[in-house]
């Protein structure tokens, strides 16, 4: 189809679409094999950091609409700090979260 000015093409910005799909693809190759090559210390950040994933999968739209909130959507400030910065706090609460006794027996 065609695409006009200020116009957002939903193929590029979906979870489903090629954009998202093959960068993930990639990613989860690289740490497939990444293990030959890293130390022993960074793989086990690697592989703590890998069970927090789920977590981080389920709150992150939650914290990406809340750092959204004050400076909009379509912000530079969104969408290039925000990745990090959604990250970080992801992993924060997940982890802070699991300490809970009952939400780890709900939650594992």
């Amino acid at each position: 189809g065609i695409c006009y000015v200020g116009e957002r093409n939903s193929l590029l910005f979906t979870y489903s679409g090629l954009f998202a799909i093959l960068p993930a693809i990639s990613v989860f190759m690289i740490c497939k094999k990444i293990d030959k090559y890293i130390s022993n210390q960074i793989y086990n950040i690697i592989r703590e950091l890998s069970k927090l994933s789920l977590g981080v999968y389920l709150i992150h739209a939650a914290i990406i609409h809340a750092f959204s909130i004050p400076f909009g959507y379509s912000s530079a400030i969104v969408r290039y700090a925000g990745i990090p910065i959604v990250y970080i706090a992801s992993i924060t609460i997940v982890y802070l979260l699991r300490k809970i006794p009952l939400v780890k027996t709900i939650v594992p």
